[in-house]
């Protein structure tokens, strides 16, 4: 929850998560400029400055087709690590331990996240590969790595189509 008044000295931090706000609120749809700038009561340039901070960190991302912002992988790694054991981890718990245990193969959580996806939990089965360890908490073009590749696959062709066109030159 965002302070009820102002810390001295932080005035850029405040601005920048109130950008951060406003472009979580319109994640799915994405946010322009304009609207960041309406919305938040800054000049442009001061929006788009702090904006372009935020891409630059990852926390931010700009669709360079539309202009428009969204969330970054950056700020679901960090809304992630924040969800230690979170209600959908335990929630799977029980199933994953149960598929671990009867196929002996390790058993992943991974969920989607916009053109990408994110390992949130990895349940290792009697057939342990140490270095799939590594892959917990981890993010991935969709399309790479097994459970990636399931994510993708569910997309209709249109939006196959479409992930394609953004991402050709990483596949």
């Amino acid at each position: 929850m965002p302070p009820s008044h102002p810390v001295n000295g932080a005035q850029s931090v405040e601005r920048a998560c109130a950008l951060l706000r406003r472009i979580a609120a319109g994640h799915a749809e994405g946010v322009p400029l304009r609207r960041l700038v309406d919305d938040t009561g800054l000049d442009r340039t001061t929006a788009w400055r702090l904006v372009s901070s935020l891409a630059a960190q990852g926390l931010v991302h700009k669709d360079e087709a539309t202009g428009l912002y969204h969330l970054g992988l950056e700020a679901a790694a960090l809304g992630a690590a924040c969800m230690d054991r979170s209600p959908l981890v335990r929630a799977c718990l029980p199933a994953m331990k149960a598929l671990a245990r009867l196929s002996g193969d390790n058993v992943f959580l991974v969920v989607r996240s916009g053109d990408h996806s994110h390992c949130l939990h990895l349940e290792e089965g009697e057939h342990r590969v140490r270095s799939f360890a590594l892959n917990v908490g981890g993010t991935r073009l969709l399309g790479q790595g097994v459970g990636s590749i399931a994510l993708l696959a569910r997309l209709g062709d249109d939006a196959l189509v479409a992930h394609y066109r953004r991402h050709e030159a990483e596949y």
